[in-house]
């Protein structure tokens, strides 16, 4: 199985105001039909990760390392390169749907234009695809939805026709920014199914960036949880879900408020301390001052290490197993 997504070692630096990277030795893969979940608090780097397969980095930023989208290293890709990956091979679902269409033009001609323009597709052949697909993202009435306005749809199903958009041209790669944060449950649970069956029939890949470990763990094949700009632990999901490694993925799972409720009179509990600013940058491990089991040895900046099948983690004493050591050669 060919990866559409290669990220190694990123780095991602503002060239003023801040004491550590953006981003920091980020390595990730996603393969041809995965879901992969990037999770992780706000500010973790998680968005910046999924927006480098586009080539979009933030301004005024100095980047390191490799993004192959597609066969395509976006890091320094020339402009043609950088459409050719944005206009059919990679397609991007982000968090507001109504801040990403216009809301003077129908919502036929916000799924036809690109196509056309971009592609030289025939209005003919971009009307199918565009009804096709909001069938498939399960609108109820497709056709009368290409003439409607986006006042006239609900968040949810925006959040559908954004989907629809940016699969038009059957891309390799979907990625997907928060894309069901702003929704009710019962309407993430809807999009989530559609993202799914639409990865399994395509084979589209897909790399979802949530907040939410439940829903990666029910969805995804594979979870990285990100902190501070890094990959702290990263693996199958029904293994880091049932046995976390990483004391902040620990952490994660433990503030989550059980099913029932909480007891009366009973806190819920939370990660001690606050997560780290882009102003500071400890020399070791970037979790050490919120974690309870830290030792002298976490002052000294721990790197990726393997810890059991297919996992990895970023920590010198991972949960469950003996206190790691540095392997020759390991990765920062």
């Amino acid at each position: 199985m060919s990866d559409v997504l290669e990220i190694s070692d990123l780095s991602v630096t503002l060239d003023q105001g801040a004491a550590r990277p953006i981003l920091d030795g980020v390595s990730l893969t996603v393969a041809a039909g995965d879901f992969v979940a990037l999770v992780g608090e706000s500010g973790s780097g998680k968005s910046v990760t999924s927006r480098a397969a586009l080539g979009l980095w933030p301004g005024q930023a100095t980047v390191s390392g490799s993004v192959r989208s597609c066969g395509v290293e976006m890091v320094g890709a020339s402009a043609s390169d950088l459409d050719r990956v944005r206009r059919g091979q990679v397609g991007m679902v982000f968090q507001d749907p109504r801040a990403g269409i216009n809301p003077v033009r129908r919502i036929g001609d916000f799924l036809t234009e690109g196509p056309q323009l971009a592609l030289g597709w025939s209005a003919e052949r971009a009307n199918a695809r565009a009804l096709e697909l909001l069938e498939a993202v399960s609108l109820p009435d497709p056709k009368r939805h290409l003439r409607q306005y986006p006042h006239e749809l609900s968040g949810g199903m925006l959040q559908r026709v954004m989907i629809a958009s940016a699969l038009m041209t059957q891309p390799a790669l979907l990625l997907c920014d928060e894309a069901t944060t702003a929704l009710d449950v019962t309407t993430q649970a809807e999009i989530v199914g559609i993202l799914t069956t639409l990865c399994v029939d395509l084979g589209t890949a897909v790399l979802f960036v949530t907040h939410d470990l439940d829903l990666a763990a029910a969805t995804c094949d594979r979870i990285a949880v990100m902190y501070a700009g890094q990959v702290v632990e990263s693996g199958r999901a029904e293994d880091l879900f049932e046995d976390p490694h990483h004391p902040y993925t620990v952490g994660l799972l433990d503030s989550r408020p059980p099913l029932g409720g909480l007891a009366p009179d009973t806190d819920l509990q939370a990660i001690p301390g606050t997560p780290l600013s882009l102003a500071e940058s400890p020399a070791g491990c970037r979790f050490a001052t919120r974690c309870q089991a830290r030792t002298p040895q976490c002052e000294t900046r721990p790197g990726l290490l393997a810890d059991g099948v297919q996992r990895l983690v970023r920590c010198w004493h991972p949960s469950g197993s003996t206190p790691a050591s540095t392997p020759s050669g390991a990765r920062s």
